[in-house]
């Protein structure tokens, strides 16, 4: 099979000198920038890939997904009916500078803008008196998701939190904890489950 010299692209023409590699009918390595009108996808629904990016049905993928998961290696005690930020002093994954473990370590922050999937995972130590309560709040004022349950009497008390969100370039999102226990509570660190506080772009 011969390589191309050029290759014409609707009405643009792409010189031999700007391919370095590529044999028709495979994929093609070009050198500098080039300018085309329309870039149409070989095999239908799979997209075009351009340097790690596919463009698909007018929105632009990443092949590295857009995440972080952090987490806190200690416990920490929640003062009674006072809505506190958790920390989180560990990640175990973070594609895009999304979480900081020294400054404002509470904080996910929106790097690329998009709608993404935001979840928490926290326990309470074993108390049975009062109500315990989980919000994820953006940009330290706006609830965007509310979880609440009695204490567990015998064991501790765990919620799962999770909501989609769009969000802006620079937004944040906090996980904040409460109870109501009659006196100072942890919120408890173990295994790979509690605290867990992750985001994900989802689109």
């Amino acid at each position: 099979m011969p390589t191309w010299k050029k290759i014409l692209l609707e009405d643009d023409t792409i010189p031999a000198s700007k391919i370095t590699s590529g044999t028709f009918p495979n994929s093609y390595t070009f050198a500098g920038a080039i300018s085309v009108d329309t870039i149409n996808e070989k095999t239908a629904n799979n997209g075009v890939a351009i340097d790690g990016l596919t463009i698909k049905d007018a929105s632009v993928k990443s092949s590295t997904p857009i995440a972080a998961r952090v987490h806190h290696n200690a416990n920490q005690s929640i003062s009674n009916v006072t809505f506190t930020a958790l920390a989180f002093s560990s990640e175990r994954y973070d594609t895009d500078a999304i979480h900081d473990t020294s400054t404002n370590n509470s904080r996910l922050t929106c790097k690329t803008a998009g709608k993404y999937s935001i979840q928490a995972v926290v326990n309470f130590d074993n108390n049975a008196t009062g109500v315990r309560v989980v919000t994820i709040l953006l940009n330290g004022t706006t609830t965007i998701a509310v979880e609440s349950r009695n204490a567990v009497n015998g064991t501790n008390t765990s919620i799962t939190i999770s909501t989609d969100y769009d969000l802006a370039v620079n937004d944040y999102v906090e996980v904040q904890a409460y109870q109501s226990s009659g006196g100072n509570l942890n919120v408890i660190s173990a295994g790979n489950y509690t605290p867990e506080f992750s985001m994900h772009r989802i689109a």
